[in-house]
């Protein structure tokens, strides 16, 4: 069984996770090889930081098939870990699929973490994208609001499927959506997310992916943005117009009192 397509490396992450005493930064890099009906997706994760990651998996899905890694106990600083998976999805049309990836770890106080990436590969014949998306960063505390601007620059219309690909820190209460795109449109997606167990301070990538089927083949494409985690507020920032406000009307009422007290004459002693 001989190897027919193959796709080099399609991207990096650097996520950084501030665990105690130290920094986990894990680089992560993915490589595809269609093989017969089957797609080896290897995926080696470095630490950059200063910090060893514990209990450390590697798992990858491509069309709703998952394949996950063995736990890597420890990855200790400078260190690297890779991870060969065999995924064998049901294919029919031709063209670029994207594979998502995703590296769990916890740090050694047991503080679970993770980060996204993707690959592709090419099913027996290449097709270029034009659909593209673009994303803004987003800011949020508990709850936000992700929002992609789609652009077609095809001279037709497609129906597109937007997958959201976030860490396990946030869920997305709608991860899939489907729009229509006019030829040479432009439309907005929001999603709706959920701060599970994110950090305040941190930011944490995330991956949009655009697919749809066109002449017979299937197109990909793959937008990157982030999301921050904002610190809260403490009391008096949160509240702080309403304690003013008050303060204000105490103050009023205090000398509206004293001006207008009654004053007793001596007589009355």
């Amino acid at each position: 069984m001989g190897r027919i397509f193959f796709c080099c490396l399609v991207g990096w992450l650097a996520w950084p996770a501030w665990a105690a005493g130290g920094v986990i930064s894990l680089q992560t890099s993915t490589t595809c090889t269609l093989i017969g009906d089957g797609v080896r997706v290897e995926i080696t994760v470095i630490n950059a930081g200063n910090e060893a990651a514990v209990n450390l998996r590697i798992s990858a899905s491509v069309r709703d098939i998952h394949r996950a890694s063995p736990v890597r106990a420890k990855l200790e600083p400078g260190k690297s870990y890779s991870a060969p998976l065999w995924i064998h999805p049901a294919l029919v049309r031709p063209g670029a699929y994207p594979v998502k990836v995703l590296v769990e770890f916890h740090d050694r106080r047991g503080h679970p973490f993770s980060a996204v990436s993707h690959g592709s590969f090419i099913f027996r014949e290449g097709a270029d994208s034009l659909v593209f998306a673009q994303g803004q960063e987003t800011v949020l505390h508990r709850r936000g609001r992700l929002t992609l601007e789609l652009a077609n620059t095809d001279q037709a219309g497609h129906q597109v499927t937007v997958t959201l690909i976030t860490p396990n820190e946030f869920r997305v209460r709608s991860p899939e959506q489907v729009i229509r795109l006019k030829a040479l449109g432009n439309e907005r997606l929001a999603f709706d997310l959920d701060n599970l167990t994110a950090l305040a301070g941190a930011a944490y990538p995330v991956l949009a992916f655009l697919e749809y089927d066109a002449g017979g083949k299937h197109y990909t494409s793959v937008a990157e943005t982030r999301i921050r985690v904002k610190r809260a507020k403490n009391v008096f920032q949160q509240y702080r117009p309403v304690l003013w406000i008050t303060g204000l009307v105490l103050l009023l009422a205090a000398v509206f009192i004293q001006r207008f007290r009654p004053v007793r004459s001596p007589e009355a002693d």
